[in-house]
């Protein structure tokens, strides 16, 4: 079953938000960067999330279906905290294309609840599961053309304290993807709720 309908469908992810205190930590970890001169191009603070699964453009008449499933399965999983311990570089830091932040308290959460969305996508829509394994992070940056952050990465972890934040996660939510000139849009198709960890 094909899951993409490029041009026809509703570009869709599921992640979870990050809170404003990470989302303060994402400006101060960009402005330790401010001394090394890589063409960086930085993600919006406001359009980071953790994401889970991204479905890619998907036929409208599915959003509801998807919806229906994670609402069910949702319950099943319990509140936890998220906390992040280092920067970092895919592929790797002497040809970089990205900068991330990496889960440090959390990461087994993640991985569970990721699991458990595509098995629960997987039995009851068919919707293929992720091939490559997953490793919760947030983008913070990207570059055209792969290049070394090793020194920045070194710069960078001498900070410690800065990069050890965490928030609460208490859900999971629904993203519609639009694109514009000024770059992607996001807005909340549903928002499903944990359990309260006793």
């Amino acid at each position: 079953m094909s899951k993409e309908r490029h041009g026809q469908g509703i570009r869709c992810f599921l992640a979870v938000d990050i809170s404003p205190q990470i989302k303060e930590l994402v400006l101060q970890v960009r402005h330790k960067c401010k001394g090394h001169d890589l063409p960086l191009r930085w993600v919006n603070p406001d359009g980071i999330h953790l994401t889970l699964k991204f479905l890619g453009e998907i036929d409208p008449g599915l959003v509801d279906r998807i919806a229906d499933t994670l609402d069910r399965a949702a319950p099943l999983s319990s509140d936890f905290t998220v906390s992040f311990k280092e920067v970092g570089a895919f592929p790797h830091a002497r040809k970089a294309r990205v900068l991330w932040l990496g889960v440090d308290r959390g990461r087994e959460e993640l991985v569970a609840l990721q699991r458990k969305i595509d098995h629960e996508l997987d039995l009851r829509l068919k919707v293929d599961r992720e091939k490559r394994p997953f490793t919760p992070h947030l983008t913070l940056a990207r570059m055209k053309v792969p290049g070394p952050m090793d020194q920045l990465l070194a710069a960078i972890s001498v900070e410690t304290e800065l990069i050890r934040q965490e928030m609460q996660v208490h859900d999971l939510r629904f993203y519609k993807s639009t694109l514009r000139p000024a770059g992607a849009e996001y807005s909340v198709i549903r928002t499903f709720q944990f359990q309260k960890s006793p």
